[in-house]
């Protein structure tokens, strides 16, 4: 099996740890996982190798939230329910993401997820 290399050089990195950009900077993706992040290319660029031309690379972004209050899609119905209720919910809601093995996966097929808690 191949490996698809792709490499990208004269990128201004955003990794979300630091404060600052890593300007001039090279990465380096194999299939889908970003293998390296330099500041200078490596001795030999196989694959396809694009110049971003000083554009900004960052990591994909993940809205990991969920509302596990959330019984209704109605926010009235959901004031209005009593607090044990809601809680209960919540916590059935909490403990399936505990089984179910996929975690995060799960809330994000979120019409789905809600339809197997009913």
């Amino acid at each position: 099996m191949s490996v698809s290399r792709t490499t990208f050089i004269n990128a201004r990195i955003f990794d979300g740890v630091r404060s600052e950009y890593l300007d001039e900077s090279v990465v380096v993706v194999e299939d889908d996982c970003i293998m390296a992040v330099d500041r200078r290319p490596g001795s030999s660029m196989t694959g396809e190798v694009i110049d971003v031309g000083g554009r900004t690379l960052m990591p994909g972004l993940i809205d990991a939230h969920c509302h596990v209050l959330g019984s209704s899609l109605k926010v009235t119905d959901t004031e209005t329910q009593p607090l044990t209720y809601v809680a209960g919910y919540a916590s059935k809601m909490l403990s399936v993401l505990a089984q179910d093995g996929r975690g995060l996966k799960a809330i994000m097929k979120a019409g789905r997820f809600h339809k197997r808690l009913a």
